[in-house]
């Protein structure tokens, strides 16, 4: 039997994986080095654990912000899309920004800088690679669904990030690394292939770098022991 939901680990190099893989997806730090920013999923409890893990580390942090959003998308293809929505986040201090910036996280927007994986992570121990993967995926992975065609059936896991034309070579870079730890923690991918993107306010074209895990059910089994989601209870 797999418990429902994780408890967080308190070790605090397990701690700064899971914030520092939540950060490479749904956070951010500052370009002036003042914040460290992240990002809920519309549940505030999971935001209150990254709350509690950065008070674990020594940092402080702000309350929940939650704030309505518009915004419109214009694909790479020319058609735009309105979405309407709502955001929570949170911020930590320069003490934290300096912290992370330290441990590998990449300053400013992240689908303009190039993504490199930190050494302790790809050397890390398998707890470790297992607790930044996790924070990683509770941010951009996504979950398995059923298939619209052959309802018995199940859709992969996927992971995907965003990165503008120019980074094409770095991109591919780092999902090989992510690809690396995968596997050191013992699951396999299928498959890592570039999608369409959208074009920026900026004026910058983006794509999409998709990352599949391999479907059979003991390799989905593996994923969901061993790696499973933090901080989005919802995926959890």
């Amino acid at each position: 039997a797999v418990p429902l939901l994780k408890p967080n680990k308190k070790d605090k190099r397990l701690i700064e994986a899971r914030l520092l893989g939540s950060i490479l997806g749904d956070g951010w730090l500052s370009t002036n080095g003042k914040l460290v920013g992240f990002s809920g999923k519309g549940n505030n409890k999971d935001l209150e654990k990254i709350k509690e893990d950065l008070a674990e580390l020594g940092f402080k942090s702000s309350s929940i912000h939650t704030k309505k959003t518009k915004s419109s998308i214009e694909s790479v293809k020319g058609k735009v899309a309105y979405v309407n929505g709502s955001s929570s986040s949170i911020t930590s201090s320069t003490k934290a920004w300096k912290h992370f910036k330290k441990l590998g996280a990449p300053v400013g927007t992240k689908v303009l800088v190039e993504s490199k994986m930190p050494s302790w992570i790809l050397k890390g121990s398998k707890e470790i690679k297992c607790e930044f993967l996790a924070g990683l995926m509770g941010a951009d992975g996504y979950t398995m669904s059923r298939n619209v065609n052959i309802p018995s059936d199940f859709n992969p896991i996927r992971l995907s990030f965003n990165k503008i034309d120019s980074l094409e070579k770095n991109a591919f870079d780092f999902a090989k690394s992510l690809k690396k730890i995968f596997q050191d923690v013992g699951v396999k991918l299928s498959n890592i292939c570039k999608r369409p993107g959208n074009i920026r306010k900026d004026g910058n074209k983006t794509f999409k770098i998709q990352i599949t895990l391999a479907k059979s059910i003991d390799n989905t089994i593996r994923y969901l022991e061993n790696i499973g989601y933090r901080y989005c209870e919802k995926k959890e």
